[in-house]
């Protein structure tokens, strides 16, 4: 078996299209260390569809994106655009501090 080496989630947490959305669900997955293969039989979709989410692909419905995510870890807000640069700050604040910690540690 394949190992599964954890990529870092995107920096900016804002999800403006499919790509974005579908590097957190990768980055999410591979931080669990889940090969591909067991993800999508845990999710229960095909390979090719978690492919798909996590490759910003067409042809998945939210539903089973959403599903994905959530099952995942990747939470998504929605944020009036008003407050959205807000929302950014405190979430890469709160972030950035999370990391510093368990650099602390």
């Amino acid at each position: 078996m394949r190992t599964v080496v954890p990529i870092d989630p995107p920096d900016d947490p804002m999800v403006e299209d499919a790509l974005a959305l579908g590097a957190a669900v990768r980055a999410a997955r591979t931080t669990a260390r889940l090969p591909l293969v067991e993800a999508a039989e845990a999710l229960g979709m095909s390979r090719q569809t978690l492919i798909n989410i996590e490759t910003g692909q067409g042809g998945v419905s939210l539903s089973t994106v959403l599903k994905a995510a959530r099952a995942l870890g990747v939470s998504l807000f929605a944020v009036p655009s008003q407050q959205r640069e807000v929302v950014r700050r405190a979430i890469r604040t709160a972030r950035d501090s999370k990391f510093s910690d368990l650099d602390d540690a």
